[in-house]
């Protein structure tokens, strides 16, 4: 089965914010990871909150193709190049769709990037939340897609669900959450399963 890869990285604090090469360096290793290891038709985005961070979204085969890549000769001749422009700050893997990118939301003019860590006893519970209330989210976020998976690469006893949701501007996340928690007491619950989160917002920076 297919899995999404989210990677964030940091730009190095003397670089601008808005130097083309780091863009550039994004696109050459997308361009080399095609023509050597695989077509991860990876995608980047620059978040809203804090620009100094970036996420490349990329799609493998299986979570150990990546991992072969990763201890490959090869994830030096690609990556190495990039730690003079970027700090590596962490990387996951989901499950992801035969469907490819038609079940991301990569049109919307805003990704919502959200990370939920889910309490071990609050799995069950929180995954009947989410299968209840499924439609009143893919309904909120209408005309865009949204992801909803679990991540498959956990340390033993932890549980993260990840969200990525399309939005037209900066602040309809928020308001949307707000709207629902107000109108379904039971989604609004949905919190006392969490361990933490961490929710962000990016826009596409070849758009």
């Amino acid at each position: 089965m297919p899995i999404l890869e989210i990677c964030q990285l940091k730009i190095k604090p003397h670089l601008s914010k808005d130097d083309p090469s780091l863009l550039s360096a994004l696109q050459k290793a997308r361009t080399e990871l095609r023509e050597k290891v695989v077509n991860t038709q990876s995608r980047f985005y620059r978040c809203i909150e804090d620009p100094s961070l970036i996420y490349v979204l990329g799609i493998w085969p299986s979570l150990n193709r990546h991992k072969e890549f990763l201890a490959s000769p090869h994830k030096a001749e690609i990556l190495d190049a990039q730690d003079e422009l970027f700090d590596f700050q962490w990387i996951i893997h989901t499950n992801f769709s035969d469907a490819g990118w038609d079940a991301v939301p990569l049109s919307a003019p805003v990704m919502g990037i959200a990370r939920l860590f889910i309490k071990p006893e609050g799995v069950k519970p929180y995954q009947a939340v989410v299968d209840k209330y499924g439609k009143v989210v893919e309904d909120g976020t209408k005309p865009y897609k949204g992801l909803m998976e679990w991540r498959v690469d956990c340390e033993e006893g932890k549980f993260e669900h990840v969200f990525l949701t399309g939005w037209e501007k900066e602040g309809d996340h928020a308001a949307f959450t707000k709207r629902t928690r107000e109108e379904h007491l039971e989604y609004a619950g949905v919190r006392e399963n969490y361990e933490g989160m961490d929710v962000k917002h990016a826009r596409d920076m070849e758009k």
